[in-house]
């Protein structure tokens, strides 16, 4: 159950602090790639309120990242919506997301070979969106 599988983690040293300190929650990413993966995301909250301490305000700047054939399902197991994404192509030029702005830029994107699914199990439609070749450049 719940319980072995913490303990398991545990007896590999998983829970501890690894003394890793970022100063200023500001994280800087020189390169980024991530190739021939399938990642399943699902996101769960059962708190009937808020539980975190403190904001979180953190600073991230990507360089640069890149994903290649790369395939994601993202499930929330309170609702039925699923989404899935398959990436053949994707570029991200000079990114920030600062959470304590809420600021969200992308200097340069680039999205090639790729579509995005989403489905409603209790709806009698799928939607796919089609598979085109598309660049985003900011105007700053």
């Amino acid at each position: 159950g719940g319980d072995t599988f913490y303990d398991y983690l545990k007896s590999f040293g998983v829970m501890e602090k690894t003394g890793v300190d970022l100063p200023g929650e500001r994280v800087d990413v020189d390169r980024v790639l991530l190739k021939n993966t399938t990642m399943a995301v699902e996101l769960s909250d059962t708190a009937q309120k808020d539980t975190t301490p403190s904001a979180s305000r953190w600073d991230i700047r990507v360089r640069r990242a890149d994903v290649l054939n790369t395939t994601v399902f993202l499930r929330m197991p309170g609702d039925s919506l699923r989404i899935g994404a398959r990436l053949g192509r994707v570029a991200l030029r000079g990114g920030r997301f600062d959470t304590g702005r809420s600021y969200y830029a992308v200097r340069r994107f680039a999205l090639d070979r790729s579509s995005a699914t989403y489905d409603v199990p209790q709806a009698s439609t799928r939607t796919t969106l089609p598979s085109t070749a598309s660049a985003c450049t900011s105007t700053r």
